[in-house]
């Protein structure tokens, strides 16, 4: 009897064992890796796999998921999450295979987990690769950042938005297309330090809040470059900035934008910013960063546009060393309503900080056209406020120290109602509901520096006399001005050394409601800083 049992035992374990092998065997020959980036509370992976001979992965013939599974004492599973093939309609098949990336969340910090990639095909399954992890403990300071090598990293950040972060070296992302990290609802509150390292080569996509960092508030960016961005796309509502779309209560320092190409057509509903580094800042500080080689170009600049090589609007922030070089061009057209603003200057849209503009500079080519195709009777009331440097300086208080604007400015405003062009800026006014002017801006050593054709500007052609009437007439209003085009109530405002180097202006369709408002030509700029005088020596040698 007891033979019998061990025969039987035997015999149902050969079985066992066949039938192990036979379902071992009847899966392909499939081999597989797996890559995991680790966040303090998720894991992110991503599967590349060698198909077999005759791609069963890729024809859908083998399915695959990744399996979670605690460790410590013992092994425990937790979920698991299917795995779908990176292919592309009528592609041919291909040896190496990758996945898409698979988020496992709400995972406890500090903690080690094992992730198994399993193939399975018609009931049979195998383990093809393991990976031992743990979640990270790190990020919670300065000494202890967390360490960013690649673009998983980067898109990683969005799982710790108040982290501290380092880049450990250059990426080039090699034209990849980006959905800003961050957004108005997990805004970035953290510290990201570049560590002089590049983040290079890649494309912004459409999005409310656009930059790297679409949305920071209370944030640090330091000690980084960013080359080679560009954003192409038409919309409505739109915060933009190779770094960052909107920035309140943020400190940035040291970064650079080298190569921004920007081609953006506005819509008619909503409000636009726009610059090289940040769309809009708010109550914040930027010191000693530069957007080089800008090429920014507004199809349509519609209901209001505020944009400037370097910032679109700066409320209340403090700008200190900065620079931006390059070439702005924007076409106007007009909403429904008819109504509508483009503030666009050099480096700056629109200043409405009293905290100031400091030691800073621009040296930009500008372009503005309103096309033929626009049909006015001159009763549109769209303003446009060009400058050099800054578009209009508005709210109470706005404030420049130490800045220069360089470059061309070529305009053409043949239907616009209220236009402000100056050298420097285009207007420091503003106006409350009670249409009464507040403006008390200050001006101290801020000089436009003409470079080729300067100042050149088309207005509006006057029309023949109406009926009864023997003078022409025409509906633009326009102030042009080798520095400031149009000043608000000038005893309210502080203007200190505000001058051009030198007299290059004409203007075409000078019309009787064209006024050209007096500037101070000097080539004397002992009074301005070592950085501005150096600006003005090359610009004019």
């Amino acid at each position: 009897m007891k033979r019998l049992i061990i025969i039987c035992t035997t015999f149902c374990f050969g079985i066992l064992l066949l039938l192990a092998g036979c379902s071992k065997n009847n899966l392909p020959n499939i081999d597989g890796s797996l890559k995991v980036v680790n966040g303090k509370t998720n894991l992110s992976v991503t599967a590349t796999f060698t198909d077999s001979s005759d791609h069963d992965l890729f024809n859908g013939n083998v399915s695959s998921y990744i399996a979670l599974y605690s460790t410590g004492d013992e092994e425990k599973y937790i979920t698991r999450k299917s795995v779908t093939i990176q292919k592309e309609t009528g592609a041919e098949p291909t040896e190496t295979l990758k996945s898409n990336s698979v988020d496992f969340t709400g995972l406890t910090a500090d903690t080690a987990y094992a992730l198994k990639l399993v193939i399975s095909a018609k009931g049979n399954q195998r383990v093809i690769a393991t990976s031992n992890i743990k979640t990270i403990n790190s990020g919670a300071s300065a000494e202890d950042p967390i360490r960013i090598e690649d673009l998983d990293g980067l898109l990683n950040m969005n799982n710790g938005n108040d982290s501290y972060y380092i880049l450990e070296k250059d990426i080039d992302l090699g034209g990849e297309k980006l959905t800003s990290i961050f957004n108005s609802s997990t805004y970035f509150k953290g510290v990201f330090n570049g560590n002089h390292h590049m983040i290079s080569n890649f494309a912004l996509e459409s999005n409310q809040y656009n930059g790297l960092f679409g949305y920071m508030s209370n944030a640090v960016v330091e000690n980084l470059t960013l080359s080679n961005v560009t954003y192409n796309a038409n919309r409505s509502d739109t915060y933009l900035g190779a770094l960052s779309g909107y920035a309140k209560n943020c400190t940035i320092r040291n970064v650079t934008i080298d190569g921004m190409k920007i081609e953006h057509s506005g819509q008619t509903t909503r409000m636009n910013y726009i610059g090289g580094l940040v769309g809009k800042a708010e109550n914040s500080t930027i010191e000693n960063c530069s957007v080089n080689n800008l090429n920014l170009k507004i199809d349509r600049a519609q209901l209001y546009v505020y944009a400037g090589g370097f910032i679109g609007e700066n409320e209340n922030t403090l700008i200190t060393d900065c620079n931006v070089s390059g070439t702005i061009e924007a076409t106007i057209a007009y909403t429904s309503n008819d109504n509508g603003c483009l503030f666009l200057g050099g480096f700056a849209g629109a200043n409405c900080s009293n905290k100031g503009i400091k030691n800073s500079y621009s040296i930009v080519n500008i372009k503005v056209l309103e096309p033929s195709s626009v049909t006015s009777s001159g009763t549109k009331t769209h303003q446009v406020h060009v400058g050099g440097f800054a578009g209009s300086n508005f709210h109470d208080g706005a404030y420049y120290d130490n800045c220069a604007g360089v470059g061309e400015l070529d305009v053409t405003v043949a239907y616009s109602t209220y236009v402000c062009i100056g050298g420097f800026a285009g207007s420091t006014f503003a106006k409350n509901k009670g249409e009464v002017e507040v403006n008390t801006s200050r001006m101290i050593n801020c000089i436009y520096v003409p470079t080729g054709k300067g100042i050149n500007v088309t207005l509006m052609k006057q029309a023949e006399p109406k009926e009864g009437e023997t003078a022409p007439f025409t509906t633009q209003e326009a102030y042009i001005s080798l520095t400031v085009g149009r000043y608000g109530n000038k005893t309210q405002q502080s203007m200190e050394n505000v001058i051009s180097y030198s007299r290059n202006i004409v203007v075409t369709n000078p019309h009787d409601n064209y006024k050209e408002i007096p500037s101070v030509v000097s080539t004397v700029i002992t009074a301005f800083s070592q950085t501005i005088q150096n600006v003005i020596v090359r610009a004019t040698a």
